[in-house]
């Protein structure tokens, strides 16, 4: 469903960098599964594939302007759900390679500073002089706006290059087969 999901279509076809998230986050969580699944890891190739994560997560962080704050809960979710005091070494390892991926980033962000959230600024209604509560409501609305039927089925989003125009952001037959379990 995924290569004909009008979203993904969309998106490859305008070359938005976004689309390649997905290759990097993928080959992280192979990493993951490898590192932490298989049963004929050495030491040494386990922290190998770990190596290989976090160089993976650290560098999908440069594939879209949200990857930063993904890549970091990434990390942080593998730390947690596979934390073992024996595997220290290794998460250590993870932590240095991903680390190592951002030191480009982190040079840019200290050479250009606010370079990185300046679009944030712009269309974020967060530092807009408005109560917390209408803040809270607005988000609510959007949120929830962005998972109602109108949006997904009928009509999608009216930004020309986060959808195509025809019907929503899922085709009928890939929603139907969502609600079928298939």
């Amino acid at each position: 469903p995924v290569t004909i999901s009008p979203q993904f279509f969309t998106f490859s076809r305008l070359s938005f960098e976004v689309i390649s998230q997905l290759s990097f986050v993928s080959i992280a969580f192979l990493a993951i599964w490898l590192a932490f699944h298989q049963q004929t890891n050495s030491k040494i190739t386990k922290t190998l594939k770990l190596i290989i994560c976090g160089l993976f997560i650290g560098i999908s962080t440069y594939t879209y302007s949200t990857a930063s704050l993904l890549s970091a809960m990434l990390i942080a979710s593998v730390l947690v759900i596979y934390f073992d005091k024996k595997n220290w070494l290794n998460f250590l390892a993870l932590i240095i390679s991903y680390m190592a991926a951002l030191i480009p980033y982190t040079f840019f962000s200290l050479n250009n500073p606010g370079a990185l959230t300046s679009r944030f600024h712009e269309i974020s209604f967060i530092y807009e002089a408005i109560p917390l509560v209408e803040k809270v409501k607005i988000f609510l609305n959007n949120y929830f706006s962005n998972w109602s039927l109108d949006f997904l089925i009928l009509h999608g989003d009216r930004n020309l290059r986060h959808s195509t125009g025809v019907g929503g952001m899922v085709f009928i037959s890939v929603f139907v087969l969502f609600i079928l379990g298939r």
